[in-house]
């Protein structure tokens, strides 16, 4: 996706960046999904299932973000970090997202 820029911290650690409104998503991928890969495919596991009729939506709260998943669209809102911050995005967008952020962090590891 365009509008994030994947990059390293002072401590060498990945991260996204991105303006808003679209920072909503980058912290949802730095701080919820974190550098972990295999929640990463987890997300994007479920996604799958919805784009075949597994699943009709998915919902789920994380530590400070929640999101909400049908087989259009995606949301995503604050929980904590920014009260009452969301953001909505075609499924198409959030797995894009998804799916660059689980490359760039593979590849940060190799």
């Amino acid at each position: 996706m365009q509008k994030l820029r994947f990059t390293w911290d002072q401590r060498g650690d990945a991260t996204v960046l991105a303006e808003p409104p679209h920072d909503v998503l980058a912290g949802y991928l730095s701080e919820e999904l974190q550098t972990n890969a295999p929640v990463c495919r987890r997300v994007l596991d479920t996604i799958q299932s919805l784009r075949v009729g597994r699943r009709s939506s998915w919902d789920t709260e994380g530590q400070a973000w929640s999101v909400s998943l049908n087989r259009a669209r995606a949301a995503i809102v604050s929980e904590y970090a920014v009260p009452g911050r969301s953001l909505d995005l075609t499924l198409e967008e959030f797995e894009e997202a998804v799916g660059s952020w689980l490359r760039f962090i593979e590849l940060s590891r190799a």
